[in-house]
């Protein structure tokens, strides 16, 4: 840069004024700031003078100068700015300023994919549908931009289908049709986790990929997001595969409850066996509850004895959630370890042993269950002791049940 030009402060709107096109025409070239050449750019717009027209052209290829330019050569009328204009269009930054210089040189849209770029900057979505072919190309790249539902449900009046790819999921999840996306295989898994849907529904679809979404699905249970993480976590659960066991495991340790809930509850719907030791341990961790209910679930002899044998190296809580289990499990077995949990100091520990023993449904239990009828405490141990000796049906609890 000449020592002229770092001493020279031109002002461009004078400069306008005054009629001084090639003074302006330097300042756009040489000016020694973006912020004075786009001035120089907008001033020679307002001189009229269509020889400012070839270096307007040229500094449609400097990024920082492009709006000013494309301005300018819209204000001189330059409908030979129309064509490299255009090209700016499948740029969503170049819109705000690249349509209304088109339309006001005049620009009549093509039947091709700058003709159907304009279209879609403009919203105008039923001349873009009236296009036809050319216009699947660039509203296929407009589904990668935000705000693109209008996008996908021109795609679907032209009669595209939603390809085996992103976009093809990217479409189906913008016109809500989660069974769509899911269809199109493994790769709607990580789309699917982040839709905005009911979670029962996006659950569901999940499922629908079937044995082919494990894969995706243990990668999302590292996912920095919560909702995300928990989602996979049930998805795998409802899937019900044992491959699927050795990435749940870890997640019992962790410090989330709903995590936590989410893993136990996922581990009991699979149903392996090689989960019983992990959430044997997990009765110590967040959700002893849900760990309690899984090894339930998963039952078995093993199982079985192992919450049997929570109940005396337990806090109240687990013991309860132990009690709980057992009586869901439906394993008579358990009976005769839960008998002595009638006589428990806490209310609470005495009412679920009650309920329990009456899932359990087993005679053994009649005589300390009419115990608790008549002597317990509390109101609600006696209202349970009554409705267990009622499932059981066992005629000798006839008597305390009347009296």
């Amino acid at each position: 840069m000449s020592l002229l030009t770092r001493l020279w402060r031109p002002d461009p709107e004078a400069l306008q004024r005054a009629g001084r096109v090639r003074a302006l025409l330097y300042v756009l070239r040489a000016g020694h700031t973006t912020a004075l050449r786009r001035r120089a750019a907008l001033a020679l717009g307002a001189t009229g003078a269509m020889r400012a027209v070839p270096r307007l052209l040229k500094t449609l290829a400097e990024p920082a100068l492009r709006d000013a330019s494309a301005t300018a050569l819209a204000r001189l009328g330059a409908t030979a700015a129309a064509d490299p204009i255009s090209r700016f269009l499948p740029d969503p930054d170049a819109a705000p300023w690249a349509v209304p210089a088109l339309e006001a040189l005049g620009w009549e849209p093509p039947p091709s994919a700058l003709g159907a770029w304009l279209r879609i900057r403009q919203r105008r979505w039923e001349a873009l549908i009236g296009m036809g072919p050319p216009a699947i190309g660039p509203l296929l790249a407009r589904l990668a931009e935000p705000s693109a539902t209008q996008a996908a449900e021109a795609l679907r009046a032209l009669g595209w289908e939603p390809t085996q790819d992103g976009l093809g999921v990217r479409a189906c999840l913008l016109l809500g049709d989660l069974e769509g996306a899911a269809a199109l295989g493994p790769l709607a898994v990580a789309p699917l986790l982040s839709a905005e849907a009911d979670d029962d529904a996006l659950l569901a679809a999940l499922v629908s990929v079937g044995s082919e979404a494990l894969e995706p699905l243990v990668a999302a249970l590292d996912d920095p997001l919560h909702p995300r993480r928990v989602l996979a976590v049930r998805a795998l659960g409802a899937l019900r595969l044992p491959s699927a066991v050795h990435a749940l495991t870890p997640l019992l340790a962790g410090s989330d409850p709903a995590e936590v809930s989410a893993a136990c509850q996922a581990l009991g719907q699979i149903g392996s066996a090689s989960a019983i030791n992990p959430l044997y341990r997990a009765l110590q961790g967040e959700a002893p509850r849900d760990a309690a209910r899984a090894l339930a679930q998963i039952g078995g002899t093993k199982a079985i004895n192992l919450l049997i044998g929570a109940l005396h190296r337990a806090t109240p809580p687990v013991t309860v959630a132990a009690i709980r289990a057992l009586g869901e499990a439906g394993d008579p077995r358990a009976t005769r370890p839960l008998l002595p949990f009638l006589g428990h100091r806490l209310s609470l520990v005495r009412l679920h042993t009650t309920l329990a023993l009456g899932r359990l449904g087993t005679r053994t239990a009649v005589d300390e269950l009419s115990l608790r009828l008549l002597d317990d405490t509390s109101g609600d141990v006696r209202e349970a002791a009554a409705s267990a000796l009622g499932q059981i049906g066992d005629p000798r609890a006839l008597r305390v049940l009347i009296a």
